[in-house]
């Protein structure tokens, strides 16, 4: 069986571009890949993506991202803003942190990250 892949916010939150990573899981799905579905709330898992593994776990959080990257060949993330917050660009910086602590500790080989959902290209960041 291949590696996994891990992708969060499978649930379809951020958009229907073609990066968005509701997107990106449809795509390796299909293909045949194995993907960790990374979601704060894992019975929100829609049934288009039934065979993905489904893993609860927030952005900011390196701990459990580290368990949610680990023996994952590659993550996808798309960092979402929040409104809602006095700083809305702070989650960025927040999860950017948190996930590079965690590809780090976990030894995640690839990820690709973009913070807005509109990008029409996303980065490689090497851990």
């Amino acid at each position: 069986m291949a590696s996994v892949i891990a992708v969060e916010s499978c649930a379809g939150s951020k958009g229907r571009s073609a990066i968005s990573p509701a997107a990106v899981a449809r795509a390796l799905l299909a293909a045949g890949q194995p993907v960790r579905a990374l979601l704060r709330d894992p019975s929100r898992l829609p049934g288009w993506a039934a065979g993905a593994e489904a893993f609860a776990a927030e952005l900011t959080d390196a701990a459990v991202l580290t368990r949610a990257f680990a023996g994952a060949k590659a993550a996808y993330i798309l960092v979402p803003s929040n409104p809602q917050v006095a700083e809305p660009m702070r989650p960025y910086g927040d999860a950017a942190l948190a996930v590079r602590e965690a590809a780090l500790a976990a030894g995640l080989p690839s990820q690709a990250s973009t913070p807005f959902a509109d990008t029409l290209a996303a980065w490689a960041i090497p851990a």
